[in-house]
């Protein structure tokens, strides 16, 4: 995500940073909507990207990567309305996981959820029973665990659920603990095919290393199949952590700074209105160069702001910006916090933020 200086201060996008900590506090995640939509994934013959939705704990993000080439999984009911809430056809969606309960699978049923992903007979079962109670019958997938011991097992599993009269199984799900690579996932899908069964898509929940979209796209047309890759959740390069200094405490190896983000494991240290000169210090959870005693960082002091970038998602209150304009979201935060913001005057925290470009 490229940042910019105006006038002394960092920006996002049109929008300073030191206007985001005014309107809304800190520690917040900042989302640049324009980088985010150039890390959405590009269509790709017969590859579909299926973005994780536990794994993305923002729906204003959501909406954003949910795009005509990307599906999403879901492992329970919540999820299952936080993707059809961003917009993502029930079609699209599919509902995988041990936990489909009855009740979990009747209400994706009753919402015309796309596929399911079958762990166990048993819940293949269940699901046939509850389609046929609907009047319907329930597209699937079988998940491979591994084909080790007993390779007969699988296809022997595969061959009784498909004689379900409430199932519609058209393909498999290969689990990263199968570590199948292309060509036995070939062979596997040549013998179910030699059996009659239909085999239509296969689902990855790992990408073999090495091969990008386009080497997906091949092994998909030669095996003529719907390839289903995992999206990571929020793109590292679409985001920053905006903290703010709590203390500088002197020690006899150099300055130690500690910000309001706490131990957040993150690279770089950026002060939003840079000082002079630098100085040495190390930040407690930041990576290498960083966390060593010496590093050379922008020279900060009690209360300034400073943007870093965070390796995984801090899940503290985030900020979309797009041009000018912010989308808060402060439902990712514990209850009793989000009962103190409202407290200080935050009680509409999910609504869209006015145009602050020229604070």
């Amino acid at each position: 995500m490229e940042c910019a200086f105006r006038s002394g201060v960092l920006h996002v996008e049109d929008v300073p940073l030191s206007a985001v900590a005014a309107m809304v506090g800190t520690p917040v995640l900042v989302v640049s909507a324009a980088a985010l939509g150039a890390a959405t994934p590009r269509p790709v013959p017969r590859v579909q990207h299926v973005l994780s939705i536990r794994s993305i704990a923002s729906a204003a993000v959501l909406r954003r990567l949910a795009t005509e080439s990307c599906s999403a999984d879901v492992t329970s009911g919540p999820e299952m309305h936080q993707a059809l809430a961003a917009g993502i056809p029930p079609a699209e969606i599919g509902f995988s996981g041990s936990s489909g309960n009855g009740a979990a699978l009747a209400a994706a049923l009753a919402a015309g959820i796309g596929r399911f992903t079958l762990e166990l007979e048993e819940e293949g079962a269940l699901l046939s029973a509850l389609a046929l109670a609907r009047g319907t019958r329930a597209r699937a997938l079988l998940r491979v665990a591994s084909l080790a011991p007993n390779p007969a097992a699988f296809p022997a599993a595969y061959n009784r659920l498909s004689r379900l009269a409430g199932l519609d199984l058209c393909g498999l799900s290969i689990s990263a603990a199968a570590a199948m690579e292309p060509a036995a996932i070939g062979t596997l899908i040549g013998h179910l095919r030699a059996q009659g069964h239909r085999v239509e898509r296969v689902d990855l929940t790992a990408v073999p290393g090495g091969m990008d979209d386009d080497a997906l796209s091949r092994c998909a047309s030669a095996s003529d199949v719907v390839l289903g890759i995992p999206v990571a959740g929020l793109p590292p390069e679409a985001a920053v952590l905006l903290t703010r200094v709590l203390r500088v405490k002197r020690t006899p190896v150099g300055p130690c700074i500690f910000v309001d983000a706490g131990r957040a494991v993150f690279r770089g240290f950026h002060a939003v209105q840079p000082r002079s000169p630098h100085m040495l210090a190390r930040v407690p959870g930041a990576r290498s160069p960083h966390a060593d005693p010496g590093a050379t960082l922008d020279w900060v002091e009690r209360g300034d702001l400073v943007m870093i970038h965070p390796d995984r998602d801090p899940m503290s209150q985030l900020v979309v910006v797009d041009g000018s304009r912010c989308e808060m979201e402060a439902d990712r935060l514990p209850a009793a916090t989000l009962a103190g913001r409202a407290a200080r005057g935050y009680e509409n925290v999910t609504s869209a933020l006015p145009d602050i470009s020229h604070l």
